[in-house]
């Protein structure tokens, strides 16, 4: 057991937990995202507001979801932290 720890290493999970803020200016800068300001400002330009409040409203919901499921992630963390706490007497 031991020289499977040395050599391999610690079976470990780490999740990096990141704050809403940077989550959101990350999504933001995705260049999908970039493309589609540009696109805004192409239909504001051109005077087709609705077609780019409809960019802005599905882009919104896209980044919101895009963070609400990366922080969502956040349980798998509890459940990685429970299972090391059960686990742990076992040592596998």
């Amino acid at each position: 057991m031991t020289f499977s720890r040395v050599w391999f290493g610690p079976n470990t999970i780490e999740i990096p937990q990141h704050s809403i803020f940077f989550l959101l200016v990350k999504e933001i800068l995705n260049p999908f995202y970039v493309f589609q300001v540009a696109s805004v400002i192409l239909w504001f330009t051109d005077e087709y507001y609705y077609y780019a409040a409809a960019i802005v409203l599905m882009s919104a919901g896209g980044i919101t979801t895009a963070i609400y499921q990366t922080k969502k992630v956040s349980t798998l963390r509890v459940t990685v932290i429970v299972l090391r706490i059960v686990c742990a007497p076992y040592d596998f």
